[in-house]
């Protein structure tokens, strides 16, 4: 038994150990094509949200004014994929092999990104075959053929996160820059917003000389990145609405749905939701948000099943190809501070802050198992880096190290 684990430990590490860079290019281009051919062997509905997003984008191409103040329901909608949807169409027409074959290209584009900030944090061989299962996981062949927002946002977070966390010199226009597209990721989803605070303990904890007298430029410049990337936006909901909405006006519709006497922890149609609510103008976050926490108020220990099945629902297994990953992940985002080199300790802190707030976020408002595919190259680098820990001490133990 011991023999038999052994030779299988020292065939893992052998594959581990066997995907250089020439060989990550191969495979990358050879899965790329497995892409293509994906999208145009299979056709999928648009979705249901994807179906109003296309009609968001046909609203901004119909509108008479650069505002489009007819469209997003008000500010109901994100407004970043519908934008990217009609820049699209206008420029590129409205084929749909065209669009799906434009969602590789972004995939393509995340992968071979996400393995520069992934190298910086687990390591190169780690990195290459994190992005490399990152970009053949289900998770993405499935969303190629959507209209909708992940791709994209995956896309801007990871150059976002490759500007911020690797070092460079100088810090300052990679923090800018890194800013402003985290800005653009929070209008396609502003659940990513929760992210920033992680980011700005990096700086906060990484630098023990910071003292008041002296300006922590790289921060305050991913701040006013941000700030500038959603000011576009910002205006236009003053002009259209008379009413300051940094991002969209369906937070309080999400956090009802989260909590009220159906809920299950996930999406729900509106004519699902118990009166007056299922008639409700969901554009009236105040009147939901105190619909939600009445019904917290009212059954806690309800409140308090719904937050650990929404937990359960962002990070359980769904496709097949998660399972030999995912429960890795489970443990190695406990210990990531061991699994890293001393001196990234303090990444390691940023990176499992960020996946604690955004499962916090995700306890208080609905949770769906896609909601993970911005964050899925740091667990897959996470998953790999548990696995990679774990066999070195297995074979440490039984001699074969």
């Amino acid at each position: 038994m011991i023999q038999a684990l052994r030779s299988l430990l020292l065939g893992l590490r052998a594959i581990y150990n066997w995907l250089t860079p020439r060989r990550y290019a191969v495979l990358l281009a050879a899965t790329t094509a497995a892409h293509v051919v994906f999208t145009l062997v299979f056709k999928t509905h648009p979705g249901i949200d994807g179906t109003i997003y296309q009609g968001v984008a046909r609203s901004i191409l119909a509108a008479p004014e650069m505002w489009a103040c007819g469209a997003f329901a008000g500010a109901y909608w994100p407004p970043l994929f519908c934008y990217y949807l009609a820049l699209f169409w206008a420029l590129l027409g409205r084929a749909t092999w065209l669009f799906f074959l434009g969602n590789v290209l972004i995939a393509l584009a995340a992968a071979i990104i996400s393995r520069h900030l992934l190298a910086a944090l687990y390591g190169k061989r780690t990195g290459r075959w994190a992005a490399l299962l990152f970009y053949n996981s289900m998770l993405v062949y499935y969303f190629t053929l959507y209209y909708k927002y992940e791709l994209l946002v995956t896309l801007l977070l990871v150059v976002s996160l490759t500007l911020y966390l690797r070092p460079a010199r100088p810090r300052m226009l990679p923090a800018f820059l890194a800013g402003v597209l985290m800005g653009l990721a929070t209008l396609g989803t502003a659940r990513l917003v929760v992210l920033v605070p992680a980011l700005l303990y990096l700086d906060w904890a990484g630098r023990p000389r910071w003292s008041p007298r002296r300006i922590p430029f790289g921060p305050v410049l991913f701040l006013v990145g941000i700030a500038l990337a959603v000011s576009p936006w910002v205006v236009r909901n003053e002009i259209c609405l008379d009413r300051f909405i940094p991002y969209t006006t369906n937070g309080g519709m999400n956090f009802y749905m989260g909590f009220h006497e159906g809920a299950n922890g996930s999406f729900r149609f509106q004519h699902e939701l118990p009166p007056p609510y299922d008639t409700w103008d969901r554009t009236d976050g105040g009147a939901l948000y105190r619909a939600g926490w009445e019904s917290i108020r009212h059954h806690p220990g309800r409140a308090f099943l719904l937050v650990l099945r929404k937990l359960w629902l962002m990070w359980r297994v769904h496709y097949f190809d998660q399972m030999f990953f995912y429960p890795f992940f489970w443990i190695g985002i406990f210990m990531l501070g061991r699994l890293l080199p001393p001196e990234r300790k303090v990444l390691a802190r940023t990176v499992q802050l960020a996946f604690l707030f955004y499962a916090v976020l995700h306890g208080l408002y609905i949770a769906r198992f896609y909601y993970v595919l911005p964050l899925l190259p740091l667990i897959y680098g996470i998953a790999l880096s548990c696995q990679r820990w774990l066999g070195y001490r297995l074979l440490q133990r039984y001699g074969g190290a």
